[in-house]
C-alpha cells in the first residue's frame, strides 16, 4: 500500500512524502527515484553515400555501449552481411564520450530535440544517430530543419 504521509509543517505549509513498505521490514519507508545515468550511454550511428551504382555504394555504421566499447561495420555495394562487410571493435576514451555528451547538452538537445525536414531530399547520402545522454534518448535526424542543423552538426563533429 502506498500513501502520503505528512513529514513536517512550517508556517502553514506541510511537507509530504510518498511512502511504501520497505523490502527489509514491514514498516513504511520513504521511496527514492532510481538514479539516472549521467553522461553518454549507448550510441548508434549510420551513414551511407546514397543511391549509387553498386560498385560505388557503401554503408558505415557503428554502435558504442555505455562502457565505451564499440563495433564499426562497413559494407560495400548493397550487401548487409557476408564478404562485402567488415567489422572492427574499438574502445572510446572517457574524454571523447564526455565531449559528445557536452555537445548534446550545449546544443540544448536534451530539452529541444532536433526536428527532421518535412520533405527531405530524394537520393544522396544520409547520416543519422541515436544516443542516450543523461538517461535521455536523443535522435539526430539525417536531414534536420535549417534551424537545428548547427546543433546536430556540432554533435556529429564530436562523434
Amino acid at each position: 500500500m502506498v500513501r502520503f504521509v505528512a513529514l513536517a509543517g512550517v508556517a502553514g505549509l506541510t511537507l509530504a512524502a510518498c511512502v511504501a513498505p520497505g523490502p527489509q521490514d514491514s514498516g513504511m519507508t520513504p521511496t527514492t527515484p532510481p538514479a539516472v545515468a549521467q553522461g553518454l550511454g549507448a550510441l548508434s550511428f549510420s551513414t551511407s553515400n546514397g543511391t549509387v551504382s553498386p560498385d560505388y555504394r557503401w554503408d558505415l555504421d557503428f554502435t558504442i555501449d555505455a562502457a565505451g566499447q564499440g563495433v564499426l561495420r562497413r559494407c560495400t555495394g548493397y550487401a548487409t552481411e557476408g564478404d562485402a562487410c567488415r567489422s572492427h571493435s574499438f574502445a572510446v576514451p572517457q574524454a571523447r564520450r564526455d565531449a559528445i555528451a557536452a555537445a548534446v547538452r550545449s546544443g540544448d538537445l536534451l530539452q529541444r530535440q532536433a526536428r527532421p525536414m518535412p520533405m527531405p531530399p530524394i537520393g544522396g547520402g544520409a547520416t543519422a544517430a541515436t544516443l542516450t545522454v543523461d538517461g535521455q534518448q536523443v535522435v539526430l535526424p539525417p536531414w534536420p530543419i535549417q534551424a537545428d542543423s548547427e546543433r546536430v552538426g556540432a554533435v556529429r563533429r564530436a562523434i
